[in-house]
């Protein structure tokens, strides 16, 4: 008679529910160990000498199962198939309502400045702070009213950012511009596809969930009439 055997090792209180779980795919117990042992020794930890106390505490499962069985490899092969559906992870959260196109482009602000406009933000920027980091050293009245033009000129670079930005979605959805428009238009769509995609990913993953919950059930009963 040929064995194959499977070793465990389990917390104490889990010892007869690993059993029972396993004997579902036609392993049996062969014998069950508890393993204990505490030890104690000093460890040095900055300029102090503590007592360190380590316990280990579990239950060692030796289980085997009858590879002659003329039902082995039909065990097998469900007890694989059955552990695969065990790792579909649950339904993903259904995917919200697509937006139409004037709300996806007022969320989300795509960027459609020109050159000059982005040039004019990061000038801005890195002008107000190098004004703060160069005079933050001095002290003088003349000093303070030139961190105030750096704060100012901070503020500055992001007002006209946004300024810009709107001013840009405004006229592609008013198809003021057909270049602004068709920047926006090919963002659209693909928004829009991405978001098919990921709607149709959420039910894919959802129907396949539905599956392996049906097909679960269905594998253990058949295993009751193979072992």
């Amino acid at each position: 008679m040929a064995m194959e055997t499977k070793i465990l090792e389990v917390k104490n209180s889990e010892e007869a529910s690993t059993i029972q779980y396993w004997a579902r795919f036609g392993w049996n117990l062969k014998s069950s160990q508890r393993v204990y042992n505490k030890n104690s020794h000093l460890e040095k930890r900055g300029d102090d000498i503590v007592s360190v106390t380590e316990t280990v505490d579990f239950t060692k499962i030796i289980l085997e199962r009858d590879m002659s069985n003329p039902n082995y490899s039909e065990i097998v092969k469900l007890e694989k198939e059955y552990f695969s559906l065990e790792k579909v992870e649950p339904a993903t959260a259904p995917v919200g309502k697509m937006l139409i196109k004037d709300v996806w482009a007022k969320s989300n602000k795509p960027d459609y400045r020109s050159t000059f406009e982005k040039i004019l933000f990061f000038l801005l920027l890195i002008g107000g702070i190098l004004l703060l980091a160069v005079f933050e050293q001095f002290d003088s009245a003349l000093t303070m009213t030139i961190q105030v033009i750096g704060v100012i000129a901070i503020i500055a670079s992001f007002v006209t950012k946004s300024i810009f930005k709107n001013s840009k979605i405004k006229k592609a959805l008013a198809n003021a511009d057909d270049q602004l428009a068709k920047r926006l238009n090919a963002d659209y769509n693909d928004y829009c596809n991405r978001f098919e995609s990921s709607r149709q990913a959420a039910l894919a993953n959802a129907e396949k969930y539905q599956r392996a919950q049906h097909r679960m059930p269905e594998i253990l009963k058949e295993l009751q009439n193979l072992i």
